[in-house]
């Protein structure tokens, strides 16, 4: 039992640290987006220990809704996860160099990018081409 509880302690650890809320400001518009909400990643650099912030990405839900993604290396088997809207998601670890995968769905078009590791994205719907797209954030 007590191992048990100590991988729930160590889970519970490492999701709290990766829980970050980034703030929004309008002081920088995101190229592409509709809207002129920018997001401020400072908070989120400093939150992450080097060696996991170099293994995995960041995806900052600027929408108002939740969103399913899919994530994987191999584009055609990836998994499920659940973006919160305005909130940040965080990866799962990969090894230093992979190229993961990411797949974004509306009922007419799927999305594939391929994401850099250590780096964060913006996630927005975008009107002119009337899907969710996906955007590099300044570090």
């Amino acid at each position: 039992m007590r191992n048990n509880n100590s991988r729930y302690n160590l889970a519970l650890m490492l999701f709290m640290q990766t829980s970050v809320l980034l703030s929004c400001s309008s002081t920088r518009n995101v190229s592409g987006s509709s809207d002129s909400t920018a997001v401020d990643t400072t908070s989120l650099s400093t939150d992450l220990p080097d060696l996991y912030r170099q293994t995995t990405f960041r995806v900052y839900n600027n929408s108002s809704i939740d969103i399913t993604l899919k994530v994987g290396l191999d584009s055609g088997n990836l998994n499920s996860a659940m973006l919160i809207h305005k909130a940040t998601w965080v990866s799962p670890r990969f090894n230093q160099g992979e190229k993961p995968y990411l797949k974004i769905s509306t009922l007419t078009k799927s999305l594939i990018y391929k994401m850099n590791l250590g780096q964060d994205y913006m996630l927005f719907f975008n009107n002119q081409k009337r899907l969710w797209d996906v955007v590099k954030v300044n570090n």
